[in-house]
């Protein structure tokens, strides 16, 4: 391999060849496609000592020494301990800033602040100035997101995770505030053109972005980049000297701030810049520190004091915030700062170009190197017939999405109800349940990757991965698809059970690639089915009502109303994500299934007996009141309802406190006439749950691979044996959740 090296302080860097390095155990080694050539590399460069001759010294590191930490690359040797599904040839995006792994500060996601000797790249260990990389730990070689070019994605490690740190640590400052609210931001190089970015994103819209700079020409791009408007500090002494026309400076500051800055980011981070900020930031503002310039700060205490400031230092990021950058990034259209690309011959003189300041934007390293079988469906072929067997050919997978070969299923109350009503819509088209027959339902399923199609750009993905199919699937060119509503979508849509073939048959298309996730080791299939619906659904409902619990003093109360498969995954959810010492209860008409549920996350039950009470007396509907107003005193804090009948909303808002919150989920359906003057009186907050958006499948998922869920009691059935299982279903003799399992 090839690589630029200093190895003597004070000198130029040398180019030499090493052997390719082997990847450690839980390592691998990156092939480099770019590095980006950072200020801090030329700021090491030229003031690094031999750590040999002083130890003590701020600079001071073993030479010879290989920097670049902007990395990204691809996957070159991976080690024999390593167990994720990176595999040779994944384009990778670097992060550099691994600490020793084993101290406080690198257990609890602070690597990059690490007191000990750690692993970062391109400082204790050789770095992407070189032609192939050691990443110690495989996690911190990030799949490149396909929407990220190699190149942009380098600069994202440092200059990118560095501004987007910044904004997002100086972010609470600027919410919940009213009236025009200004941000300046010093310094419009590479890593101010990003920071202009992420601060128009990431801050609330009634902010404005101002920009200075001592170079006009530097100016110009950031208007280009995100600023508002843009301050020349045009002088021609260095930033390390206190101009003399600093008043004037100032006064420009307040002037564009209309009285001060409620926020400043310095990104050069000098005397000169610091001093400036903090005459130009109005009381109580915020100052974020990121630049590497350095000097020695008079600060007098007594004003300090009396601006009330709140100050910042920040050292780049974490590797969690490097993770929710390179999200962010793949889905807002961020205009990266201009970039000059060089070979590794020339990294010497674009470091003494970056040192006069005569590249604009971000100067970046380039390396260049060198069997179709049967299915079986079980459909419905005309309204009110049993489901019937169906052959046919496997089908191939859309150009950007996938077949799935469908392990379970899970048989969803919906899928009964759309079955009992269907309507075939050549002849009803009007009909609610009108659909296109035969048709396959099914959209609780899971199974394996089995095709893949020729348009896919997803590395990551291969046949036989398992997979969790979020079936919600939409057009894909509405409002509502792109805002991450695709469950709601009223277009031409992708739903798998629906609009397309479902798990009640053996393969499945799924549209597009990304709605087949790949399952976490820890969540298995069978199990795995059942949050594409089940478990989306209540999840989704208890991040709904979740606000209303937080915040608040004193002993809160939550009813969920129906204790079959849904309400059980629903008292999970509510015991993970509300408030600690939060009281659960749960109600339902059958005794069997309130026992379940007190093995499953409720601290009491209710039960809604139509026939009598539990203890044997005659039961009327004041009577559930009382009981649910006992268990509550005084009235629930918030209600789930799984059942969503007449008479089950009724109940609830007779049982709901004052200003509580009522989520309704179930399909069962019904007219509810309400008391309008008394519904206003008592002033409910009533939110609808259809499933949940992708993007809350994701969090559920993650959510489950870190905690310990109890899943409902199961019982599987064959293909054969479906409409049985339906009328099961239907004469509730299924305790949790029925599941077609196959092969």
């Amino acid at each position: 391999m090839r690589r630029a090296t200093l190895k003597v302080s004070g000198a130029d860097v040398v180019i030499d060849e090493i052997p390719i390095p082997e990847p450690p155990p839980k390592g691998v080694v990156v092939k480099t496609k770019f590095c980006g050539i950072c200020h801090s590399d030329a700021l090491w460069l030229e003031n690094v000592v031999n750590d040999k001759e002083n130890p003590n010294h701020e600079f001071a590191f073993p030479l010879p020494i290989t920097l670049g930490h902007e990395i990204s690359g691809e996957v070159y040797k991976i080690g024999e301990d390593v167990d994720s599904d990176l595999k040779i040839g994944d384009n990778v995006f670097v992060y550099p800033w691994i600490g020793c792994l084993d101290c406080d500060d690198c257990r609890n996601d602070r690597t990059q602040i690490c007191s000990k000797d750690g692993n970062t790249l391109g400082w204790q260990h050789g770095g992407g100035f070189g032609s192939y990389v050691v990443v110690q730990e495989s996690k911190f070689a990030v799949k490149a997101p396909p929407t990220i070019e190699m190149h942009h994605g380098g600069m994202l490690t440092c200059s990118g995770l560095t501004t987007f740190s910044a904004v997002s640590k100086i972010k609470p400052h600027f919410e919940g505030t009213k009236g025009t609210q200004y941000l300046l931001v010093i310094g419009t190089g590479g890593l101010g053109l990003f920071c202009l970015q992420f601060a128009k994103f990431l801050l609330p819209p009634n902010t404005r972005i101002i920009a200075a700079d001592i170079e006009e020409n530097k100016l110009a791009t950031a208007l280009e980049h995100g600023a508002d408007d843009v301050i020349w500090w045009d002088r021609s002494k260095t930033p390390k000297e206190t101009p003399d026309d600093d008043d004037d400076f100032v006064r420009q500051m307040l002037e564009k701030s209309n009285g001060g800055f409620h926020g400043v980011i310095d990104i050069v981070n000098c005397p000169a810049t610091v001093t400036r900020a903090m005459k130009g930031m109005r009381k109580g503002g915020a100052l974020a520190l990121v630049g590497m310039f350095g000097g020695n700060l008079d600060l007098h205490l007594r004003n300090f004091i009396r601006l009330v400031p709140t100050v910042y230092g920040i050292k780049v990021g974490s590797f969690s915030t490097f993770c929710k950058l390179l999200e962010f990034v793949a889905q807002h259209p961020i205009k990266y700062p201009p970039c000059s690309f060089h070979k590794l011959e020339e990294l010497q003189d674009v470091l003494n170009l970056m040192n006069a300041r005569k590249i604009t934007g971000r100067g970046i390293l380039q390396y260049i190197y060198q069997t179709r079988g049967m299915m079986e469906q079980a459909s419905l072929t005309a309204p009110g017939v049993p489901l019937e067997i169906q052959r046919g050919e496997i089908p191939e997978p859309p150009p950007k999405g996938v077949v799935v070969k469908t392990q379970y299923c899970g048989i969803c109350h919906s899928d009964v109800m759309w079955l009992k009503n269907a309507a075939d819509v050549t002849k009803d088209p009007k009909n609610t349940f009108a659909m296109k027959m035969p048709a396959t339902m099914g959209h609780e399923v899971s199974g394996q990757i089995f095709k893949i199609g020729a348009l896919v750009d997803d590395p990551s993905l291969k046949i036989g991965d398992d997979v969790l199919v979020y079936p919600w699937i939409g057009c894909g060119n509405c409002f509502d698809c792109d805002n991450d509503r695709t469950q709601c979508c009223l277009g031409r849509m992708h739903k798998v059970g629906w609009q397309h073939s479902g798990g009640f048959g053996t393969y499945v298309t799924v549209s597009e690639s990304k709605y087949a996730v790949k399952a976490p080791p820890n969540i298995s299939l069978n199990v795995g089915c059942m949050l594409t619906c089940s478990g989306l659904t209540t999840f989704s409902a208890v991040s709904k009502i979740k606000p209303y619990f937080e915040g608040k003093t004193g002993q809160q109360t939550i009813l969920v109303i129906g204790a079959g498969g849904l309400g059980l995954f629903c008292l999970q959810f509510a015991r993970a994500l509300l408030p600690k010492g939060t009281r659960i209860v749960s109600a339902d008409v059958e005794q069997a299934k309130l026992d379940t549920a007190l093995e499953h996350g409720a601290d009491d039950v209710i039960m809604w007996n139509a026939a009598q009470t539990s203890d044997g007396s005659p039961a009327d509907d004041d009577e559930f009141v009382r009981q649910m107003n006992e268990k509550s005193g005084g009235g629930f804090d918030g209600i789930i309802d799984i059942v969503g009948s007449n008479g089950s909303v009724a109940r609830a808002l007779k049982g709901l406190k004052v200003d509580g919150a009522l989520v309704l989920v179930g399909l069962f359906g019904g007219q509810l006439t309400i008391d309008l003057r008394r519904f206003l009186w008592r002033v409910p907050n009533i939110h609808a749950i259809r499933v949940g958006p992708f993007s809350n499948f994701l969090k559920m998922v993650d959510l489950i691979s870190k905690t310990t869920i109890k899943y409902p009691p199961i019982t599987y059935f064959k293909q054969e044996e479906l409409n049985g299982a339906i009328e099961q279903l239907v004469q509730r003799k299924i305790n949790g959740r029925g599941i077609l399992k196959y092969y």
